[in-house]
């Protein structure tokens, strides 16, 4: 999993985002993978309410979501350290 990791982005709202931090632990890039499938299929769900069909959108997303983050964390998939 060495090929990802997590960015501590500061954006100050003027010129560029600032890295301030690089993380490729893969206890860590599992738990924001997992949390990113997560609040995505949460917003889902809850526009749902409001909208059906601009929730079956961000409910297609949060799945779109799910399986590239499945293909760049292969440990999503297949360990059980890595499930949410």
């Amino acid at each position: 999993m060495d090929k990802v990791s997590v960015h501590l982005v500061y954006k100050s709202g003027i010129g560029r985002p600032l890295t301030a931090a690089k993380v490729s632990d893969p206890d860590l890039v599992c738990e924001v993978a997992n949390r990113a499938i997560e609040h995505a299929k949460r917003e889902a769900s809850a526009v749902s309410n409001l909208d059906p069909f601009v929730g079956q959108v961000k409910t297609q997303e949060a799945d779109r979501l799910e399986s590239v983050l499945n293909v760049l964390v292969p440990e999503l998939s297949s360990s059980p350290n890595c499930k949410s």
